[in-house]
């Protein structure tokens, strides 16, 4: 296993809205069996008309770009290959998204649809490619996310 973050102490630390960092780094790892996309930020917690365009920007540059520069880079060998499988993380909020979060519902709803078209342009080949969307979990994404919005959020689940 390799794993690639921003963060130090990851096996290749590399910014993942950087495709070309990505790129590079996926070519020192070699070859992947399975890649999974969990990198993600909960960007700015405000309603849509407070949002500033590089907030914006920078949720869809985690959030769906980084998901993009991987699968781009990992899925020609993984074709070549006949098999392997790539896993996408992204969350329920696709489904009805919540209030004040408009730029992440939006990721969820772009990751989830790069999935499904990626899985159909790799149907033929044995690649594999689903999407995983958990419920809300305390992690360090969610550390600047209010009370309020985690409490909504959770109430909604079984």
């Amino acid at each position: 296993m390799i794993t690639l973050d921003v963060a130090d102490g990851a096996d290749l630390v590399v910014d993942i809205t950087d495709a070309p960092a990505v790129h590079e780094a996926i070519e020192r790892a070699g070859p992947i069996d399975v890649l999974i996309n969990s990198a993600g930020i909960v960007g700015p917690n405000k309603p849509l008309w407070d949002i500033r365009n590089d907030e914006w920007v920078e949720t869809f540059a985690v959030n769906v770009n980084g998901n993009l520069a991987l699968c781009r880079k990992v899925a020609p060998g993984m074709r070549e290959c006949g098999w392997r499988s790539t896993v996408n993380f992204a969350s329920l909020d696709v489904q009805d998204g919540n209030p004040n979060m408009c730029a992440y519902s939006a990721t969820t709803a772009a990751v989830i649809a790069l999935t499904m078209s990626l899985g159909k342009d790799l149907a033929t080949t044995g690649v594999l490619v689903n999407a995983i969307t958990p419920a809300v979990i305390n992690t360090p994404m969610n550390a600047t996310t209010s009370l309020k919005v985690l409490t909504r959020i959770a109430s909604r689940l079984p």
